[in-house]
């Protein structure tokens, strides 16, 4: 796969307002009896092999640092195509920062209340989107339920979560499958009704915090 596609890599970022993938966090309480949908700690990274149009290549993701969200303190993931803040609150996984967005408030991606719920549980969220320097009205729907995934060649468990953003100047579309213990597995994004980008994860492993901050980014 090529690596070499610093311009690929700038137009995707043009259009990417939200992408899960740099959307983990981890859970603050520390106590649970399932595994969590997104585990996270200093030093986790993923790899991912991502389809952008006709280009194919593989993309690291990292959690590098931590970083105030809403009312605590989140983590800070950095890869390629952008920078995320994420945290738990309430039970809900909020982002604040994707890739070239903000969001006021932070925009809630997954719910860990909801339990082996195969119906789509939906919820919505109202609130203001910063985008290459400009604010604007937006809303989204929340739609989330248990599944099955294809990775790899195995069926597995998964929770996928939908979510539609509707602003003045686009709509955006987010699909995510997250395994219970692995984090996001497979996600798709659409940028009004077109596809922009989709990955599915490679690995997943967890480097030393120390040897993750002595690696170049």
């Amino acid at each position: 796969m090529n690596r070499n596609h610093p311009s690929l890599r700038t137009r995707i970022k043009q259009h990417v307002a939200v992408l899960g993938l740099f959307g983990i966090a981890l859970n603050l309480n520390g106590c649970s009896a399932a595994p969590n949908p997104m585990p996270l700690d200093l030093g986790r990274e993923w790899t991912y092999a991502v389809s952008a149009g006709f280009q194919k290549f593989v993309e690291p993701v990292r959690v590098v640092g931590r970083v105030p969200v809403s009312k605590t303190e989140g983590y800070k993931l950095e890869g390629p195509l952008g920078t995320s803040h994420l945290v738990y609150e309430d039970g809900k996984l909020i982002a604040s920062k994707f890739a070239n967005s903000s969001f006021e408030p932070p925009l809630p991606l997954l719910d860990t209340r909801l339990k082996n719920e195969s119906k789509p549980k939906n919820w919505a969220w109202t609130g203001s989107l910063r985008s290459f320097g400009y604010d604007r009205p937006a809303s989204a729907t929340i739609s989330q339920s248990k599944t099955k995934v294809d990775i790899a060649g195995e069926s597995i468990d998964a929770i996928r979560t939908d979510i539609l953003i509707r602003s003045k100047s686009a709509q955006i579309e987010l699909r995510t499958w997250f395994r219970p213990g692995y984090g996001i597995v497979q996600q798709e994004q659409r940028t009004n009704r077109n596809l922009i980008v989709a990955l599915q994860l490679i690995s997943s492993k967890t480097v030393p915090p120390a040897m993750a901050k002595s690696r170049p980014r």
